[in-house]
């Protein structure tokens, strides 16, 4: 179990600059007044998620034995990160609402 945090702790960290973009990217979305305003901040999101982990598999894929070493997949690590982006972002959006309304 330590490891697994180890390994989200790590992950999240090369990848939180990358997410932020995209977080105030899907942030300026979710400030407009349009009915499919969830899809736009959906696919913004789904299209930043690919691009970071894209990234992150051709820049640092070396640095996945750090990760293997530790017995912790790319699929646990990507999920844990978008579990935790999606937090974020929920709760930004619930302050962004009170702060507007």
């Amino acid at each position: 179990m330590r490891n697994r945090l180890v390994a989200i702790k790590y992950f999240y960290r090369e990848c939180t600059i990358y997410h932020l973009i995209f977080t105030t990217l899907s942030l300026n979305i979710f400030l407009d007044d349009n009915p499919s305003i969830y899809a736009y901040i959906f696919w913004t999101k789904v299209i930043g998620y690919a691009f970071t982990f894209g990234i992150y598999q051709m820049s640092r894929h070396r640095y996945f034995y750090f990760f293997y070493n530790l017995h912790v997949g790319k699929t646990f690590m990507l999920m844990s990160s978008i579990v935790l982006d999606v937090i974020l972002m929920i709760l930004l959006m619930l302050i962004i609402q009170l702060i507007v309304n």
